[in-house]
């Protein structure tokens, strides 16, 4: 379904439903596989529209920026606090691991940067031929 939201939520794919299975969010849940080709949102005077960014809105202007919002969006995942993810990271056996080898062993001591790292890991992912098989990457 190229990794939108197909669901019936009850609303005809205008919104996404949320994680408690009964929110639905402001907007269907767009694709991420072209996201890093999207430019920082912007108005082009050539054009005369906005176009770039990170969401319909244009509100986040990095896949870093997109990576790190609905974690804890109560109406998207509903995880109350970038503590509690961090905690969740940190139990995982395999996520536990592979944070401290690339981001050191005291990455969970402080959660505001494990939530960071989490965010950029998701991003750095975005970008690969395994998350847009199809996608003209460049690996220069």
């Amino acid at each position: 379904h190229g990794f939108v939201d197909n669901r019936d939520n009850g609303v005809q794919g205008a919104g996404s439903l949320g994680d408690d299975q009964k929110s639905i969010g402001d907007r269907n849940t767009p694709t991420a596989s072209y996201a890093m080709f999207s430019p920082r949102f912007h108005f082009d005077a050539k054009k005369g529209q906005y176009i770039g960014g990170q969401f319909y809105d244009g509100r986040e202007h990095t896949l870093k920026g997109q990576a790190g919002g609905p974690p804890t969006n109560p109406v998207e995942m509903g995880i109350p606090t970038k503590e509690f993810l961090a905690k969740r990271l940190e139990q995982d056996k395999l996520y536990n691991q592979e944070f401290k080898t690339l981001y050191g062993d005291d990455i969970f001591e402080n959660s505001d940067k494990a939530y960071e790292m989490m965010a950029q890991a998701i991003a750095a992912f975005e970008t690969t031929k395994e998350f847009a098989p199809d996608a003209r990457i460049s690996t220069k």
